[in-house]
């Protein structure tokens, strides 16, 4: 079944999201061709595949941020990030603020609820 095997293949990324993962072996999972699988990975998710990933990479660096002191560096090579200067990039425009901006607004909340 068509969603089934789409669910694999998110299940896959989500598992391995600090991995570097290709297209092709995303679409070999199920069995479908690169195109093919793309278009429906994207009409299921609203996400291509890669974006899918980066979604679950920033949305776990945030809970990161939130929950300990590590710092942004090691919070970026833990879910998969290892160029900070380029992950900061992409999670400001995912997120509309840099990291360091995100991580001193959940902060300065947390601080104000005590």
């Amino acid at each position: 079944h068509l969603a089934c095997r789409l669910d694999k293949a998110a299940q896959h990324i989500q598992l391995h999201y600090n991995t570097e993962l290709k297209v092709p072996e995303l679409a070999a999972l199920p069995g479908y061709s690169v195109s093919w699988f793309e278009h429906r990975f994207s009409t299921k998710y609203t996400l291509s595949p890669l974006t899918f990933q980066t979604k679950q990479r920033i949305d776990l660096a945030q809970d990161m941020m939130r929950t300990n002191t590590f710092s942004m560096s090691e919070i970026g090579y833990s879910v998969g990030c290892h160029d900070t200067p380029d992950s900061g990039r992409v999670f400001k425009k995912m997120v509309g603020i840099s990291p360091r901006q995100y991580r001193n607004m959940v902060l300065g909340n947390r601080k104000e609820e005590n």
